[in-house]
């Protein structure tokens, strides 16, 4: 069937939008940390070790060749570009589906454009699409802020005592001693915020901070094992000051980020085999998951992490690291 001009048109500025939107946003996602909302498993495929190259998000270079195909007006120099695009995507494709066995509609959704835009190569695009494309992207990217946001004051209007969670025996003191000013931090091991919340604390000054937030360590079926394996491990540094022993045990958790985001339970025996002595302490780090988790499912908070919570009992979801040394 053959397409009119007009509709070859609307098609190419469709594919041309979407494709760049949807770069921009994943980038986006991946640099502030954000999880994904939406069907699929987006979360583990767009933190694994798959989803950057030089530590640069795979969204960037999809991004540059987007801007370029718009912005270059020779045909042949576009094709090149497309056929690059259409290639790329292929290729996450194949490893989306057979090497992390999982699916991400963005991803997916961003290979489709790039395919159609290249099958539609000769339809050169407008620059107002660019423009389009960077205002659904940067829509995208608040509506998830906002929508982190908003999940995080909902958890907070259903537990009317979370400043109390700093003063419960629960409470892990990794960072100093918890003083009546300190908040508390709740973190997740398979989160990727949260894992760039440890990276932060792995790089603060401490000389002048001799007190620390609470911290809970939230767990679910998928990171239990990890989880213990991190308390097992501080715990298992006897020779070293409890601060230390957090900071260091992080440190080597954060040189397996991508497979504690993709596969915990290999980066729990990752973690395991480079502290053998933490298994001399998993009965006692089971004691402190087991006493967490019912102080954090008696305050009725849900899935949302990191979370910084201050004494007045404001659930804060986006917060600097200074906040938790006030």
């Amino acid at each position: 069937m053959t397409l009119s001009p007009k509709l070859k048109n609307l098609l190419a500025a469709t594919c041309y939008t979407l494709g760049l939107a949807l770069a921009v946003y994943l980038s986006l996602l991946k640099i502030y940390a954000l999880p994904c909302i939406g069907p699929g498993n987006c979360q583990a495929i767009l933190y694994s070790i798959y989803g950057s190259v030089l530590r640069i998000p795979v969204g960037v270079f999809g991004s540059l060749l987007w801007f370029g195909v718009i912005f270059i007006p020779d045909q042949n120099k576009r094709v090149v570009l497309l056929t690059l695009l259409a290639l790329s995507t292929a290729a996450f494709m194949a490893i989306q589906f057979f090497v992390l066995r999982g699916f991400c509609l963005y991803c997916t959704l961003h290979a489709v454009a790039a395919w159609g835009a290249l099958m539609l190569h000769r339809e050169r695009p407008r620059f107002w699409v660019a423009l389009l494309a960077l205002t659904l992207a940067g829509g995208s990217f608040y509506f998830s802020r906002q929508y982190v946001a908003t999940h995080a004051q909902a958890d907070a209007a259903r537990a009317p005592q979370l400043s109390m969670l700093a003063n419960n025996p629960a409470a892990l003191s990794f960072l100093g001693p918890i003083w009546p000013r300190n908040p508390t931090l709740i973190l997740s091991l398979d989160c990727a915020a949260c894992l760039d919340q440890l990276d932060e604390l792995t790089r603060q000054s401490y000389a002048d901070r001799p007190s620390g937030p609470a911290v809970y360590l939230k767990t679910n079926d998928t990171n239990r094992a990890l989880t213990l394996g991190f308390i097992a491990a501080v715990l298992a540094q006897r020779d070293m000051i409890r601060r230390d022993a957090f900071l260091a045990t992080a440190t080597v958790l954060l040189s397996e980020k991508e497979t504690a985001l993709g596969n915990p339970a290999i980066a729990a025996a990752r973690l395991a085999a480079i502290f053998p002595a933490a298994a001399g302490e998993l009965q006692i780090a089971e004691k402190i998951v087991t006493a967490q988790s019912k102080a954090l499912a008696s305050a009725g908070l849900g899935e949302t992490t990191p979370l910084l919570i201050p004494r007045d009992g404001r659930v804060k979801p986006f917060f600097k690291p200074e906040e938790l040394f006030p």
